[in-house]
């Protein structure tokens, strides 16, 4: 074999086993980080993605799955905090200096600052900077990226009225794109923002999550026909406690008609309530010999049984 090619394949052969052993070694900071998110322990978390979002990213698909995947998680994590302004900055920060955001993931970086954005009270800038993540091109894209795209989409813009048709067309693409993922644990999100549906003694109702002032509440419509028309009948119940979020499950059990939400109130080691921490509830649910529902007032006791 010629001496100079010799030499080029055994370079090849080292460049080769050092990429794969960058791989290896950032796949277990990865790791690492979300076994600390797993146990609560926030700020080692952030720590941690954030190392793992400053490592250079190859080509390979998987990388760049898993890279995503930090974003997201470096994302959640100062949710589960209930940190939400800092999150904005942590974002923008790891944009700043990292090439395969400002270049391979671009929309990914949008789609997820969008939807930090829609946490805070900048719902203005979530949704221009959510409109600009649907604009551009997804590199390499695969369905759960699709559907993550949709789903925040979806969501940024819930309570904005003059977006509600694309608010449903969102949401539908979303379940969509859902049915093509091997993780589809986010579909339950989607189908609740397009409401709870049901039919009880002839009436259809629509029980779903609505804005109160500045955070959501549980309202619900009526109607004699599954098509229409519905009649708003205002909110069901409050803006649930510690928490921006809430939403709905309705269920009769003997006789009884239970409402389930959830609200954020739990401490989790040595961190005090905060958004995204839900916790669930139930109240007993009453409804009106017209059929409609009396307003449930949430309660710290639950049911009794």
């Amino acid at each position: 074999m010629n001496l100079s090619l010799w030499r080029k394949n055994i370079l090849l052969l080292l460049v080769s086993m050092l990429v794969c052993c960058s791989a290896l070694a950032n796949e277990e900071l990865f790791k690492k980080a979300r076994t600390l998110q797993r146990d609560g322990k926030h700020e080692e978390a952030i720590e941690t993605f954030m190392s793992y979002l400053s490592q250079p990213v190859g080509e390979d698909s998987q990388q760049l799955t898993l890279y995503i995947e930090a974003l997201v998680q470096l994302m959640n994590t100062y949710q589960s905090k209930g940190a939400p302004e800092a999150c904005i900055e942590a974002l923008r920060e790891v944009y700043k200096a990292s090439p395969t955001l400002q270049d391979q993931c671009l929309r990914d970086y949008y789609s997820v600052l969008g939807y930090a954005l829609s946490r805070t009270e900048r719902m203005r800038e979530a949704e221009e900077t959510m409109l600009k993540a649907l604009t551009l091109p997804l590199h390499r894209a695969t369905p759960e990226r699709y559907f993550r795209d949709y789903a925040y989409a979806a969501a940024v813009f819930y309570s904005n009225p003059d977006y509600q048709d694309e608010v449903i067309g969102w949401c539908l693409e979303a379940l969509v794109q859902a049915e093509k993922c091997s993780n589809t644990s986010g579909k339950q999100w989607v189908t609740a923002m397009l409401g709870l549906l049901y039919k009880r003694d002839g009436h259809y109702y629509n029980v779903y999550a609505s804005m109160g002032e500045g955070r959501e509440t549980i309202s619900y419509a009526m109607a004699e026909n599954i098509e229409g028309p519905w009649t708003n009948m205002g909110e069901l119940s409050g803006m649930a406690e510690d928490s921006f979020t809430i939403h709905p499950g309705v269920i009769d059990y003997k006789g009884k008609s239970y409402l389930f939400y959830h609200n954020s109130t739990i401490s989790l080691d040595g961190y005090g309530p905060a958004t995204g921490r839900r916790s669930i509830c139930v109240d007993e649910m009453f409804y009106n010999a017209d059929g409609s529902i009396r307003p449930v007032i949430q309660t710290k006791a639950g049911i009794a049984e």
